[in-house]
């Protein structure tokens, strides 16, 4: 698929269970063909409630992750027993093997616990250039109440269960979870805001501040002059040593959320960025060398400048 090309995935109503999700690529003339079957991206063994894009193992390729919204009883099940006690309810995560096709490694990633997901959000948390996953979980029913989930990247391909000591259990009904730098010290801040659908049905909003763990990063705010202004679809690399990260700019990630639109990205011990590169929806590339980290940078598309924000 044409890496400027944006896509549309459309996920069924959980409780209707009426089968696949639809994966449409845009043609660029104004039409979608559905690649579903062809990309392997029906998931039609669980109920999806969101979706969103991702490049969890840093290739460069887009990911796609499905959450499910599981049934209150199979969540306490896979609690209980520490693991994905059913084929059908659990998330997926579609890795992008580079050629039209995707691969569910949901299992061997060790995220497929059922989990009642209705908001999630990907961040690096800790700056160590993986992108983590958290999940705000929940559902409607007055007497649910779901755990969140923070997983984190071990930077293998797989993922660990850090939300209990990193104090993030959350327990309610979250809706539009959102990662953004508030306090500007170089991390990515948390707020969960929480809620019923029924009346009398009210949670508190929870609000995290992250404290730091020590690593580089760098931010990145753009601003479209021929594309868009918020720069949405635009995707920035940056490469330190022998990992290079890519983000997609987005408006949100999956329901009721929207989250910071700058670009963040976790460097571990990087001092210097090699190269970071901006490839804009108009087409448009700028591209930057020895970028100094631990800073938030302001590019204006085609300008080739880079502006240090306070």
């Amino acid at each position: 698929m044409a890496t400027i090309l944006k896509r549309l995935i459309v996920t069924p109503d959980s409780d209707e269970r009426i089968g696949a999700n639809v994966l449409y690529r845009n043609e660029g003339d104004g039409s979608f063909a559905d690649i579903t079957n062809a990309s392997g991206t029906g998931a039609d063994h669980i109920d999806g409630f969101i979706t969103f894009v991702l490049d969890y193992d840093n290739d460069g390729q887009l990911d796609i992750f499905v959450g499910n919204w599981s049934p209150f009883d199979r969540v306490l099940a896979d609690r209980a027993e520490g693991r994905s006690t059913s084929a059908r309810d659990r998330p997926a995560l579609y890795r992008n093997r580079g050629d039209g096709t995707f691969e569910d490694v949901a299992q061997e990633a060790g995220i497929a616990r059922a989990e009642g997901t209705m908001s999630g959000v990907p961040a690096d948390v800790d700056n160590d250039g993986w992108i983590d996953l958290y999940l705000g979980n929940g559902g409607p029913q007055m007497g649910r109440r779901d755990p969140d989930v923070l997983y984190h990247n071990r930077g293998d391909g797989t993922f660990s269960d850090v939300t209990d000591a990193l104090g993030l259990g959350h327990v309610g009904k979250s809706h539009g979870v959102t990662f953004a730098d508030y306090d500007r010290d170089g991390d990515v801040d948390l707020y969960v805001p929480s809620g019923g659908a029924q009346p009398g049905d009210h949670w508190h909003n929870a609000f995290y501040r992250n404290e730091g763990f020590g690593n580089d990063w760098l931010a990145f705010q753009l601003e479209g002059q021929q594309s868009n202004r918020d720069g949405i679809g635009a995707r920035v690399e940056v490469r330190c040593g022998e990992r290079v990260q890519m983000r997609e700019v987005a408006s949100g990630y999956s329901f009721g959320n929207s989250s910071s639109l700058e670009a963040h990205f976790g460097l571990a011990d990087c001092a210097r960025a090699e190269q970071v590169a901006v490839r804009w929806p108009s087409g448009i590339a700028d591209v930057f060398s020895d970028v100094p980290v631990n800073r938030r940078w302001k590019i204006t598309e085609g300008q080739s400048l880079l502006e240090e924000m306070p």
